[in-house]
């Protein structure tokens, strides 16, 4: 019963949901977080996911597929070495995130772009962190 009453609440609420992957848009656990953030966009919620950008050195690509915000970070690493270890990924991660608030950050994964944004967030914002 108090499960549900929880379950119920937040659902309830209209939150706004960040999730972080370090994969390159459209491979391995991107498809995961699409799919999850699709699905907490039908019931209502605001979602941006964080992802690389298959071939981006300098600027952010911004796409909105069905109320899912998706946004494709640089990364300054070639083909297969964009594996979520890039340093300026990180940084241009950390920058967007100062500037947005979340309810809520799901991070699926530990490497560097994801994990050093989703604490950074975690910390500056006391929003709390998921991680997947």
């Amino acid at each position: 019963m108090r499960i549900e009453l929880i379950h119920n609440f937040r659902f309830a609420n209209n939150m706004n949901i960040l999730i972080l992957n370090h994969n390159q848009n459209g491979q391995g656990t991107y498809f995961r977080c699409y799919h999850f953030g699709k699905n907490l966009v039908e019931l209502g919620h605001q979602v941006t996911l964080l992802t690389t950008s298959r071939n981006h050195l300098l600027k952010l690509k911004k796409t909105v597929d069905n109320g899912l915000e998706i946004i494709e970070f640089p990364d300054l690493l070639l083909g297969n070495l964009r594996n979520g270890f890039c340093l300026w990924n990180v940084f241009r991660r950390i920058l967007f995130l100062n500037n947005n608030q979340f309810d809520i950050i799901h991070a699926f994964d530990s490497r560097p772009v994801v994990i050093f944004p989703a604490l950074f967030l975690k910390y500056k914002g006391k929003v709390p962190l998921i991680m997947d």
